[in-house]
């Protein structure tokens, strides 16, 4: 081979080692497939989060839901309250698939007890959720109320503040006498007088939280003041609860359907 048939071969091959060279560079970088087998697509299309999940309504959404959707079947023979909960709510997930629907819970506050209800036997065909939840309550002597878009069923409801109003200063009692009495028999006494009289609404509960000072209290036989004397008819349970209050050093405010001193 000559000098020049020589020359001419290397440079040739020089010029295909810089055109691989350029291409290696040029190409895409591919990632490792950690995770995903050869030769499988991979599905753009990501699950659902809210799918069976109950989705958030508003106050008249969830009546309407209540009184226009019809429970298939409900069969509740010995079972908690818990259990009765989770049953309607299980029914109406696969009734409904993805269709709208309220959460009904246990209220938090008493939830504890309320949960452990004996149902002996409830069962009923056909028949809207919130005429289950009625005789669910019927039977149970619990309610049940709707809660920033949710059922909650529990031994008490919320009260709204306009409510606590008209029960103290437009319902009246016929007579209340305290003669020489502790705070505690005293708000006995006008609990009493307060049952008797007629309120359109549900009545706000007129009570002592039993704290943990009031424990210690009743322990050592000191409540504080003692109501010394009210003597009043036809007055007002407002009142008769402020004179109460005067009388004995305290004071009362409202909590989740409790008038508490």
């Amino acid at each position: 081979m000559s000098r020049e048939n020589a020359s001419s071969t290397q440079r040739i091959a020089a010029c295909l080692v810089g055109l691989f060279f350029m291409i290696a560079c040029t190409a895409p970088e591919r990632g490792p497939t950690v995770g995903r087998p050869p030769g499988r697509r991979v599905s753009r299309v990501q699950p659902d989060p809210t799918r069976g999940i109950p989705h958030q309504m508003d106050r008249d959404e969830v009546r309407a839901f209540l009184n226009n959707t019809k429970l298939r079947r409900l069969d509740l023979i010995d079972v908690s309250m818990t259990h009765a909960i989770w049953t309607i709510n299980e029914t109406l997930r696969k009734q409904l698939s993805d269709a709208p629907r309220p959460k009904i819970i246990l209220s938090k506050r008493d939830g504890h007890y309320t949960g452990c209800i004996n149902i002996r036997e409830l069962q009923l065909h056909d028949v809207p959720v919130g005429i289950a939840l009625k005789y669910l309550c019927e039977a149970t002597k619990c309610e049940y109320w709707i809660h920033n878009g949710t059922v909650v069923v529990g031994g008490y409801r919320p009260i709204e503040m306009n409510t606590y109003m008209r029960f103290l200063n437009q319902t009246r009692i016929r007579k209340l006498e305290i003669l020489d009495a502790n705070v505690m028999e005293a708000v006995d006494a006008l609990r009493a007088a307060a049952e008797e009289v007629d309120f359109d609404g549900r009545k706000p509960s007129i009570c002592m939280p039993r704290t943990n000072e009031l424990q210690a209290a009743i322990a050592k036989g000191d409540l504080g003041h003692r109501v010394s004397g009210v003597n009043m008819r036809n007055v007002t349970i407002g009142d008769a609860l402020r004179e109460i209050c005067k009388q004995a050093g305290a004071d009362y405010h409202f909590f989740e359907g409790e008038i508490d001193i």
